[in-house]
């Protein structure tokens, strides 16, 4: 089964990717701040991972940066999903090899960029 591991502060944003996901046949495990989600990272070694920018004491840019540092997981798929509409954010996404997406978002949108990334990561 395809692990997920979504790094959300918003409890309301959880139970919205849990019921996307967990239909598609997706394990999915939430956690709401970037420490936290750099250590179930490492425990959960999830297929992919879903990320909010804007989170408390680690944000996911910070995430991002740390995973691609580290040659364990500097290949993992990335989705980083945010209200913020910025260039600046999208650009390092890009640089960093990770998918932006902007909320609010299409059920089928996110369903096909986690095909996307996870056929192309599998492929790697």
């Amino acid at each position: 089964m395809v692990k997920i591991l979504v790094l959300e502060d918003n409890v309301l944003s959880q139970d919205l990717l849990r019921s996307i996901l967990i239909p598609q046949g997706y394990e999915v495990v939430c956690v709401a701040d970037g420490c936290s989600g750099l250590a179930q990272i490492k425990e959960q070694q999830p297929d992919l991972v879903i990320s909010d920018i804007d989170m408390p004491r680690l944000n996911g840019l910070e995430v991002l940066r740390q995973l691609r540092l580290d040659s364990a997981t500097a290949a993992l798929p990335v989705i980083l999903c945010t209200s913020a509409e910025d260039d600046c954010y999208r650009r390092i996404a890009k640089k960093l090899n990770a998918v932006y997406i902007t909320k609010p978002f299409y059920p089928t949108a996110m369903l096909e960029v986690i095909a996307q990334q996870l056929s192309h990561y599998s492929e790697a």
